[in-house]
């Protein structure tokens, strides 16, 4: 009899354990895969312990810390690093979670990559002919858009084309000049992500262009 109990309270035991459920894995999101210095970088995850607060790493270094709510989700932002000195390179990140100070033992892991705001005109002086633009790091939307000013006043805007892959890339050969006539002069082309111009907006990347004649 004692041992027929001992194996009924065994086998009772057994099915309480499978019974509980698997603790969920944590994990972390970013916004996005590929920023600009000092874009926003939101944060979000669930799978944490509910109420506990976690520290957010960026490498070794500690940004700050966000509070899991009841659900066990957490949600914040911080701005985006330095990127590689390089303007055509891609500098890589990771970011983690931890419930300790120290970083140790990872709660989850992420990574994230910083690229620079860059355009390559080649030839630079052919005005207002063909030319072939490299574009690199145009990270707030899928479109290219360029606005044409002579002095502070706005002329034309004009898409480029889409760009690809998570650091906003172009490679295309169009004319320099997307209107007619070009009257001769001095123009500045500004290049983002917006289809409307802004005079407050200040670009990460701008061209010279000079005109020697009217082109029609």
């Amino acid at each position: 009899m004692f041992r027929l109990t001992a194996r009924l309270a065994g086998a009772a035991l057994i099915a309480f354990v499978a019974a509980v459920p698997a603790a969920s894995a944590a994990t972390l999101h970013l916004n996005r895969q590929c920023y600009t210095r000092n874009q926003p970088v939101r944060v979000s995850g669930t799978g944490y312990p509910p109420n506990q607060t976690q520290t957010i790493f960026l490498g070794a270094t500690a940004l700050g810390t966000l509070t899991s709510d009841g659900g066990g989700s957490i949600a914040g932002r911080f701005s985006a690093p330095a990127p590689s000195r390089r303007a055509t390179s891609v500098r890589t990140y990771t970011v983690t979670t931890s419930a300790s100070s120290t970083g140790s033992p990872v709660a989850a892991r992420t990574t994230l990559q910083v690229v620079h705001t860059n355009i390559v005109v080649i030839p630079p002086f052919i005005t207002p002919g063909y030319v072939t633009y490299k574009a690199l790091g145009f990270t707030y939307s899928r479109s290219l858009y360029v606005h044409y000013l002579k002095g502070t006043r706005h002329l034309h805007t004009n898409r480029i084309g889409s760009l690809s892959g998570p650091c906003g890339s172009l490679t295309k050969k169009i004319r320099m000049f997307l209107f007619r006539p070009v009257k001769p002069g001095s123009y500045t082309l500004v290049f983002d992500n917006s289809a409307r111009y802004s005079a407050s907006y200040r670009p990460n990347f701008s061209f010279q262009a000079l005109v020697p004649y009217t082109f029609t």
